[in-house]
């Protein structure tokens, strides 16, 4: 359980004698879905104090973000939404760092597991930037896509093979 300035961790029913952990007093996790989980179980989250923390269970949190704190420093978490969403064809996930008060051009990153480096990511339309985001995990291995919904309403999904977007040159 992520709190602002604490993380909690469930171990058992609680009904059946279960029991509640204090992981960490300090360290907390940002309000909204500031956290996302891999496919063996480690927690990854935007933390309160705007580092990216991995939690390994069993172990004490472990800030990765150092390559990019300069950055996340001056991210304000109260008009910004913060959405982590784990990506499958690209082994790591991505942080959407969208503003609250009205579509605005803005940074996102992605945190590359495998390698364990970090990329920033910008949509040439600010009207493109998530407010929602999931893994949609289909049958078809074409429908394993991270779905963003958008400021302009429109739902759309992260194409790795995708040149344009909305008919604007992606430039990577």
């Amino acid at each position: 359980m992520g709190c602002d300035h604490s993380i909690y961790m469930f171990q058992g029913d609680p009904m059946a004698g279960g029991q509640i952990s204090l992981i960490s007093d300090r360290i907390g996790i940002a309000f909204g879905e500031a956290w996302v989980k891999d496919g063996v179980g480690n927690l990854f989250f935007f933390s309160n104090r705007t580092g990216i923390y991995q939690l390994v269970p069993g172990q004490q949190p472990q800030r990765i973000s150092q390559q990019i704190d300069s950055t996340l420093i001056g991210i304000d978490t109260g008009t910004n939404s913060i959405r982590m969403t784990w990506d499958d064809v690209f082994q790591g996930f991505h942080v959407f760092v969208t503003p609250l008060g009205a579509a605005a051009a803005t940074t996102h990153f992605f945190y590359e597991a495998r390698a364990g480096a970090w990329w920033q990511d910008t949509f040439s339309n600010p009207n493109h930037n998530p407010i929602a985001s999931c893994q949609f995990d289909g049958n078809n291995p074409d429908d394993r896509v991270v779905v963003i919904g958008s400021w302009d309403g429109v739902v759309r999904y992260l194409d790795r093979n995708a040149q344009t977007d909305d008919t604007r040159i992606i430039i990577s």
